[in-house]
């Protein structure tokens, strides 16, 4: 199993960073926050990763399973991944996008059942918020960050939830209105990152990928397969 990962910069994907060891180079994916730390980094630079390794059923493309090695600034923010996609629904894939911010500070809202905060995460909306709750709550403490800004987190937050908190009772619940439109979202988004995958794996250059993918879903989010947007990206 590969744990930890020391060598230099070579590039930056777009879902993390090339990293050259010896004559191998590697793509490691990273979070959303620890991605864009490393991407202040100059190429050159050198980089050491704690990592974790796995076989994607189904593959990051949809296709056969795919190898994928994750990698994190520091140690704990490792632990506390094993633990974040432990939860019903959340993938690789998607958890690397949804810890946009700081583990501590996830951890900390997980932790005050602060469902307003969690709902500012990418791909996060009320249902997801309250299954993070139900499934880690008591298990991230010792991951927290105990400053956590209230005022910001629950006034702050996006409106996608319907409350700030909630009592243990009402975690698994939902309210189905405000679901559908987060799924059809959540739907959106795992097609592009598909098809970008797909391109990227056609020779298309990360930045080639972006303004193919951002032309086609200007004006339409209602796709309901990959081809749908290779066929719209190559009419």
């Amino acid at each position: 199993m590969i744990t930890k990962i020391y060598g230099v910069i070579e590039g930056f994907s777009l879902r993390g960073v090339n990293v050259r060891i010896g004559g191998f180079v590697y793509e490691v994916l990273l979070t959303a926050a620890d991605k864009e730390i490393v991407e202040g980094q100059s190429i050159g630079s050198e980089l050491s990763l704690y990592t974790l390794f796995f076989i994607e059923g189904g593959g990051f493309a949809g296709g056969s399973h795919s190898p994928a090695l994750v990698g994190f600034l520091n140690p704990r923010d490792r632990e506390f991944f094993e633990l974040f996609i432990s939860v019903e629904g959340i993938g690789v894939g998607s958890a690397l996008k949804m810890l946009s911010v700081p583990v501590p500070r996830v951890a900390q809202a997980i932790e005050d059942n602060n469902l307003r905060f969690l709902c500012t995460l990418k791909l996060v909306g009320d249902r997801t918020a309250r299954k993070i709750v139900a499934s880690l709550m008591g298990k991230v403490k010792a991951y927290a960050q105990e400053d956590l800004p209230g005022e910001e987190s629950k006034e702050g937050a996006a409106p996608r939830c319907t409350g700030t908190t909630t009592s243990a009772s009402e975690v698994t619940g939902t309210d189905r209105a405000s679901v559908q439109p987060v799924n059809a979202q959540l739907h959106q988004e795992q097609l592009k990152d598909q098809a970008a995958e797909i391109l990227e794996q056609l020779g298309y250059s990360s930045g080639e990928v972006k303004r193919m993918l951002a032309r086609v879903l200007e004006n339409r989010t209602d796709f309901k397969e990959v081809r749908d947007i290779l066929n719209a990206i190559y009419q």
